[in-house]
């Protein structure tokens, strides 16, 4: 024979509170699910707001990139125009500076051509005359060169002598001040010094020229340096030269 089942009925007062503690408990979870739902709603805002912020940020850096991308490709362009314009006038230089030494080079040339003609006439001049200051002399020097450990010091350009006497003569085509100067303090002592001829003779220091500097004729008076004109009816004395004691 079959035992019936036994079944344990709840009173309904706790049945009742079961209910509505079960409700409680729902709502209580319901709450607490809305309230995570609504922070992680607030959160996920606030992300979404940051994230704007970041892209508008990043769009500001790729504007100001793209910028500063096309200000350096102008300078780089800038750059090479500079570069190309520099290396033009580094090459124009360069044909004006060999222009230049050959000009240079034909001046110097000219004015040595210039020189030796002068030179050759004014030596030509005295070599007839063979007179300085009403005194005649015995002998004529050209382009003597004094030298010194394999260096030449200076050159005389023309020196006469006699027995008491002596002229150095230096020739230039036009006479400045500051050949005047050279030829006292840098050319006349060591031709003194060394040149033979020149012992015991007392001397006259003379420029001559094709034209002198007015400035400088009053200097020539004041140092005793006499003055040869050059033209073309010959060699000209227009200034005498004191007498120089050794």
């Amino acid at each position: 024979m079959k035992r019936s089942k036994t079944v344990n009925y709840m009173p309904m007062s706790k049945v009742d509170e079961y209910i509505k503690n079960s409700r409680l408990e729902s709502e209580e979870l319901r709450r607490k699910t809305d309230s995570e739902i609504e922070i992680i709603r607030k959160e996920a805002e606030a992300i979404r707001k940051e994230t704007d912020v970041i892209r508008k940020e990043s769009e500001t850096i790729r504007k100001e990139t793209d910028v500063i991308r096309k200000e350096s490709e102008t300078i780089r362009k800038e750059t090479d125009v500079i570069r190309k314009e520099s290396e033009t006038i580094r090459k124009e230089t360069d044909i004006l500076r060999k222009e230049n030494q050959i000009l240079e080079k034909k001046v110097h040339d000219l004015g040595v051509n210039v020189g030796f003609s002068i030179e050759n006439t004014v030596y030509t001049g005295l070599l007839k005359s063979m007179v300085l200051q009403n005194i005649p002399f015995d002998n004529i020097y050209k382009n003597l060169q004094y030298i010194e450990n394999k260096k030449t010091l200076t050159e005389a350009d023309i020196i006469l002598v006699n027995s008491e006497y002596a002229a150095i003569i230096e020739v230039k085509h036009r006479i400045h001040q500051k050949n005047l100067e050279e030829f006292l303090t840098k050319k006349i002592p060591i031709i003194v010094r060394k040149e033979k001829v020149l012992k015991n003779k007392k001397i006259f220091y003379y420029l001559a020229g094709d034209s002198i500097d007015e400035t400088c004729i009053e200097t020539a008076k004041l140092k005793g340096v006499g003055v040869l004109i050059n033209d073309s009816a010959g060699v000209i004395e227009s200034i005498e030269s004191s007498l120089h004691e050794q």
